[in-house]
């Protein structure tokens, strides 16, 4: 199709191009090839901040696509290389368009840009359209609400008063863990530490006390989570959960005895406890297990507990391992 002005004159090439140096979307015709057939300003102005183009490519394009994907100004941008992979699915029909966002180049890398490719055909001839748009503002704004999100998410999972996780972000750590050490075959390791007559020392000094306490240990055992995959969690009122993974009985109870030492350093009077030395103290209960496919990761949690119960029976301030 051939189209005419009225006078059924051809319209000059100058009239599509200033047609499209009109539009402040970054468009440019190409072959299936990479040949730049045309392309308007906006295109010419902003492509650079889009793509890192070698120097053999300042045409933008106008070689191979696979030159341009496997030149060393794309290595290490696999987004950018998806963006080549994309225009060529196009340009060989296998797919009839291709979307895409991605950060930008260079001085440009905190710009986001969005590219939509477009098969055309004229005569049998087939052409595509790559239209390139600056996508900065709606992608800041979309991380702000994905930010504020994981803010949300991860004030929902913190204890207010300790400042570490809650029973929430415990039940989905705890969760992952043993799923990673089920696939490792590795020991993970469960602890309930409980502070030894927490609600006689609530009576004796009031619960402000009380808080700061909880806070105190709350630190300790935040101090001694060394490694990566160390955890803890409040469990609710005066109890905490200590996850180790990769951590064998042996290694566990030396971790946890250091916790135990320290809380007895922090000298806390406590008048209302049975242990001897008339300090704040707190007893633990753990279990180790390589996690199994047919097995609860609360039976770890309830093992611990029955160690727990038995620490505190034999007279508090100790370590007990879980054992059938």
């Amino acid at each position: 199709m051939v189209v005419t002005c009225e006078s059924q004159h051809l319209l000059p090439a100058s009239f599509y191009q200033a047609a499209l140096d009109s539009l402040q979307a970054q468009i440019a015709i190409i072959s299936p090839d990479g040949r730049v057939l045309a392309a308007n300003a906006s295109w010419k102005n902003s492509v650079d901040a889009a793509f890192p183009f070698p120097d053999a490519t300042r045409d933008k394009l106008n070689i191979s696509l696979d030159v341009v994907a496997d030149s060393a100004a794309f290595e290490g941008r696999p987004d950018l290389q998806a963006v080549i992979a994309g225009i060529r699915s196009v340009a060989n029909q296998s797919v009839e368009q291709f979307y895409k966002e991605f950060p930008g180049a260079g001085p440009a890398a905190k710009k986001w840009f969005s590219i939509q490719v477009t098969r055309f055909l004229v005569d049998s001839s087939v052409s595509i359209v790559l239209m390139l748009e600056d996508i900065t503002s709606q992608k800041l704004v979309e991380l702000q609400l994905i930010e504020k999100k994981l803010l949300l998410e991860l004030q929902a999972a913190t204890d207010e008063l300790t400042g570490i996780p809650n029973r929430r972000g415990l039940d989905r750590t705890l969760e992952q863990e043993w799923k990673r050490n089920e696939r490792t075959q590795t020991p993970l390791t469960a602890a309930i530490l409980d502070v030894d007559h927490f609600k006689r020392y609530n009576d004796l000094f009031g619960h402000l006390a009380g808080d700061e306490c909880l806070q105190r240990v709350a630190d300790v055992i935040r101090s001694h989570m060394r490694r990566a995959g160390d955890f803890a969690a409040r469990f609710g009122g005066e109890e905490f959960v200590l996850l180790l993974p990769n951590t064998p009985g042996k290694g566990a109870e030396i971790v946890l005895q250091s916790i135990l030492n320290a809380v007895r350093k922090l000298a806390i009077r406590h008048p209302g406890t049975s242990v001897e030395s008339r300090l704040l103290t707190v007893s633990i209960g753990y279990s180790t297990m390589v996690p199994a496919r047919k097995v609860s990761a609360d039976t770890l949690l309830h093992q611990a507990d029955r160690a727990l119960y038995a620490a505190k029976t034999n007279g508090r301030d100790q370590i007990v391992c879980f054992e059938e």
